[in-house]
């Protein structure tokens, strides 16, 4: 009795196990099925926006070639040309200008950029990504306060190198306290003609306003000044201060051409999910917003407003590669860790 029951039991098992297998079997296939259009559907929206692509390229390219060879063709005659076309050649004038605009970017301007965000905000990859830029355009490196970049090893040498170099601003300025209570600032020696961009990383931890009475602080604080002063004469182009705050000293304030508030874009594409399977976020680019200082007087006081310069995306274009992540580890890993007993 006990085995027909057993039996009748096994066959119902079956029967519903094959149930099962038919049913995955099914949805199995609907779902490749739908996956499959899905790729098609993407793969046909791909090709459509690379032509679209490749068409403005093309339109783009044969307009510089034409404004090109039509600079090269009027070049010889432009002085005439110019005087002899008043007022016609007026809207030839304000292309000039507007393409003068576009064509720089006001974050590769010289001067001293001040970067606001909060930890993680993309304050460091924004820079790594400005230097990088500059460094493939004009072949030169910068100079950074912090472990910015992952050594590299040269494949036939075997040496470890990296595109931009490591400094501490105290190296370069020597402050000492004269016999009339002053301060002396004099410089060690001069930067080098190949760096000529200056990145100061976490500049909360460096310059808090709140130790301004410190000599610790008062020694960066002149090396700064006297850098900033005289960069146009040391063929420093450009300084990006970075910070977690939007405060720091008044006269260091005063200082910066442009501020600009960083918020990084992170974001996983469908193309990365479909490469790799993870849902790991990527770096897609940075929201910039620009502002710069107005300053009013009044009698004997002064005051300063800022004001929105330009608001823009800043798409990644660098290789984060040989990023670190953790540029600020080095000046922790020499200290002694933190012993916790578990056994009381």
């Amino acid at each position: 009795m006990i085995k027909i029951v057993l039996d009748k039991a096994k066959k119902h098992e079956n029967k519903v196990k094959t149930h099962i297998d038919r049913n995955y079997n099914k949805y199995d296939r609907v779902l490749h099925k739908i996956i499959d259009k899905l790729t098609i559907t993407d793969k046909n929206i791909l090709k459509h926006d690379q032509h679209n692509e490749k068409i403005i390229k093309g339109y783009d390219t044969w307009f510089n070639n034409f404004l090109g060879s039509y600079e090269k063709k009027i070049m010889p005659y432009a002085d005439f040309a110019r005087k002899t076309t008043v007022p016609i050649n007026f809207p030839y004038f304000l292309y000039l200008k507007i393409k003068r605009r576009y064509d720089t970017n006001i974050l590769f301007a010289d001067g001293v950029h001040f970067f606001v965000a909060l930890q993680g905000g993309g304050k460091s990859t924004l820079a790594f990504e400005l230097i990088e830029r500059l460094r493939i355009k004009t072949g030169k490196g910068s100079y950074v306060n912090a472990d910015f970049e992952l050594p590299k090893q040269d494949q036939i040498t075997k040496k470890h190198y990296t595109w931009h170099t490591r400094f501490n601003l105290l190296d370069f300025f020597n402050i000492e306290e004269t016999e009339i209570n002053s301060i002396k600032v004099s410089q060690l020696k001069r930067f080098n003609r190949n760096f000529d961009n200056i990145v100061l990383d976490e500049w909360l931890t460096e310059m808090n306003h709140r130790l301004n009475k410190t000599k610790g602080y008062n020694n960066i604080f002149m090396g700064l000044i006297s850098m900033i002063a005289e960069m146009r004469h040391q063929r420093i182009r450009r300084i990006y201060v970075l910070s977690q705050i939007d405060n720091t000293d008044t006269q260091l304030l005063s200082m910066f051409k442009y501020q600009h508030e960083i918020q990084i874009d992170l974001d996983v594409s469908y193309k990365d999910w479909i490469e790799t399977g993870m849902m790991e976020r990527h770096i897609k680019g940075w929201h910039v917003w620009t502002y710069g200082n107005k300053r009013r007087r009044k009698r004997n006081t002064r005051s300063n407003q800022s004001y929105l310069i330009k608001k823009q995306y800043i798409k990644k274009t660098a290789d984060f590669t040989s990023f670190d992540t953790f540029s600020q580890a080095t000046k922790y890993e020499t200290l002694l860790e933190d012993q916790i007993k578990l056994l009381i």
